[in-house]
């Protein structure tokens, strides 16, 4: 991995890139590679092998461009891809969903309630 190398990020359409829009912000100095798949959006309505299928097949195209780091800015591909994609490309990158950073925010802020609003695969 070297610091020229981009870092890529999916969503299953376009919301995503509000992630893109976030992190080149925090990280002015680095370079992203998106891709959204507009060809099968949403993905609040596909099952979780469904999903895990689309996403390894991204994975794969994100590893071609030689990423060092994977988000995935998809709900519905971190609740139901995240484990599956870290265990089976660990060896080759990191990759991280939107989920888990969110839960450790509100644990960090100790928010007492929350509202979520997600699709039926997604919750």
């Amino acid at each position: 991995m070297t610091k020229n190398q981009a870092i890529g990020v999916f969503d299953s359409g376009i919301g995503g890139l509000t992630v893109v829009n976030s992190l080149e912000k925090e990280l002015p100095h680095e370079r992203f590679i998106y891709f959204g798949d507009t060809l099968h959006m949403p993905y609040g309505d596909k099952s979780a092998s469904q999903i895990l299928c689309y996403s390894e097949k991204i994975v794969e195209f994100l590893l071609s461009k030689q990423v060092k780091l994977i988000v995935i800015a998809c709900n519905s591909a971190s609740a139901n891809a995240a484990s599956q994609l870290r265990a089976q490309y660990w060896q080759q990158v990191h990759i991280m969903g939107v989920i888990r950073p969110v839960i450790q925010f509100i644990i960090r802020k100790g928010m007492q309630r929350i509202g979520i609003i997600g699709t039926e695969t997604t919750i």
